[in-house]
């Protein structure tokens, strides 16, 4: 029952992501998106979802996106600060874990908590490529403005 509830709330989210305008985006405020990741990530975790960190990870991407697909610079550059942000944070997990596997060779520890970990980190990674060829994020996602041709008022005329 919980699962579900929390199914439809990511749903309900995600379309809520998608469906903003470029004005809508432009007023929300960082940290409110922020709160709203954090609330997210506790009640996927705490419903106890099969794929919680993949849930998230679609999330954050998507809002990302979104960011990266308006004229507002500002979002822009969040949008594109915040998958940087991602492909670091896992860059750090798979690092972590793989130098933990070297520490740690024996079987129990491979086998257990750290093993899930280290596929949901392979999967996040996998992802973020997917998504990102999928979606086709450049550098630049908007061509740079072009030159206005003059107009009477800046020509005195």
């Amino acid at each position: 029952m919980v699962e579900n509830f929390a199914l439809r709330v990511v749903q309900a989210l995600m379309g809520y992501v998608q469906g903003l305008s470029d004005d809508q985006l432009k007023q929300e405020d960082r940290k409110s998106i922020q709160e709203l990741y954090k609330l997210l990530d506790s009640l996927v975790h705490a419903a106890k979802l099969p794929q919680a960190s993949s849930a998230m990870d679609r999330f954050h991407l998507a809002f990302a996106l979104k960011c990266l697909k308006t004229p507002n610079l500002e979002k822009r550059l969040h949008g594109l600060s915040d998958i940087k942000e991602m492909i670091n944070l896992n860059q750090r997990k798979m690092e972590y874990l793989e130098n933990m596997e070297r520490q740690d060779r024996d079987a129990r520890f491979r086998q257990g908590h750290a093993a899930a970990i280290f596929a949901a980190a392979r999967e996040t990674s996998d992802l973020i490529v997917e998504w990102l060829q999928r979606e086709r994020v450049r550098t630049h996602p908007h061509p740079p403005p072009q030159p206005r041709p003059p107009t009477r008022a800046s020509t005195g005329r």
